[in-house]
């Protein structure tokens, strides 16, 4: 799998409906966009992306429906088992992707946790002071660590350290500090055990903002 193709699959599998709709279309059944919506609870257009991105990594056939509606496409699982293999020697000398995985992991944690914290009546509030509007934090995530600028890809590591001190602060402000710092140092702890090298190589815990209190 090329670079692009492995960060794709990485940012549509870490979000909220990522391994719900795996399981999903674990059934082997043709599904369409709205019929993955009705079943999860989720947007149509959340649905399509996520299919969208699924079927461009590989994971997923598509065809044109056959069903007497409006034009769209139909999708089902191609594999029984979905590996995000990278292929090395198709990729640069940079870490760019790596650095970013880990920052993925992480910040998939935290909305886990805060999740079990009472996340779903908190992240309207959150995006709010994030600064977006009907945005699920899994889309806020991706437009600030991936943004669309002509193929140009910034450094994530400031990118990175500056989104995470404003998601800190919305954390702050509706959970309390004591919360806040119990989640993001667990969310820390589990993202440097999903990438330890990388995490140990470049002093990646020094990025997520779990020191400032001890």
């Amino acid at each position: 799998m090329n670079r692009e193709n492995f960060i794709e699959g990485a940012k549509t599998l870490s979000t909220e409906h990522g391994l719900k709709i795996l399981d999903s279309l674990r059934k082997g059944n043709w599904v369409i966009a709205s019929d993955l919506a009705d079943e999860l609870g989720m947007h149509i257009g959340t649905a399509t992306k996520s299919l969208t991105s699924l079927h461009k990594c590989g994971f997923l056939e598509r065809r044109k429906s056959k069903r007497k509606t409006r034009p769209a496409y139909e999708y089902r699982l191609k594999v029984d088992r979905i590996v995000l293999e990278l292929d090395l020697e198709e990729t640069s000398v940079d870490v760019q992707d790596d650095v970013s995985m880990f920052y993925l992991s992480f910040l998939n944690s935290i909305s886990h946790k805060a999740t079990r914290m009472g996340w779903a009546s908190l992240e309207e509030e959150v995006a709010r002071e994030l600064g977006y509007d009907d945005e699920s934090f899994a889309d806020i995530v991706a437009k600030e660590l991936f943004p669309e600028n002509d193929g140009q890809r910034p450094d994530p590591r400031p990118v990175f350290k500056q989104f995470v001190s404003k998601v800190r602060k919305a954390f702050v402000s509706n959970l309390g500090e004591s919360a806040t710092l119990r989640i993001f140092k667990s969310a820390a702890k589990e993202a440097s055990e999903d990438y330890p090298e990388i995490c140990e190589k470049y002093h990646l815990l020094e990025d997520v903002e779990v020191g400032r209190d001890g």
